[in-house]
């Protein structure tokens, strides 16, 4: 799972958003492997009038559901500006990536 975070939070505040984001796995049955960040990046086009924002990238082992809940859930999280979640069969390692 790739995440980008506000890039004006200060270390607490992502530090609790990381804090909610881990305990939802864990409630499912899941567990995070590693959660590596990247820092702050600039963006190829403004989101949410900002040009650049705070990215990190998550490993965690899941069931099929976990996925879907944690979608639904950092929606409504204001502070989460996008994230992605994919299957680690379908993604190149991020360890070979620049920041990994």
């Amino acid at each position: 799972m790739m995440l980008i975070l506000d890039p004006d939070l200060d270390e607490e505040k992502r530090k609790e958003i990381y804090n909610k984001i881990e305990t939802m796995i864990r409630e499912e049955g899941g567990e995070v492997l590693y959660i590596k960040d990247w820092g702050i990046r600039e963006f190829a086009y403004p989101i949410r009038h900002k040009n650049v924002g705070f990215y990190s990238v998550w490993e965690f082992k899941s069931n099929s559901e976990i996925p879907n809940s944690l979608r639904s859930q950092m929606r409504l999280m204001k502070d989460i500006f996008r994230f992605m979640i994919l299957k680690k069969k379908n993604v190149k390692s991020f360890k070979k990536r620049k920041g990994g």
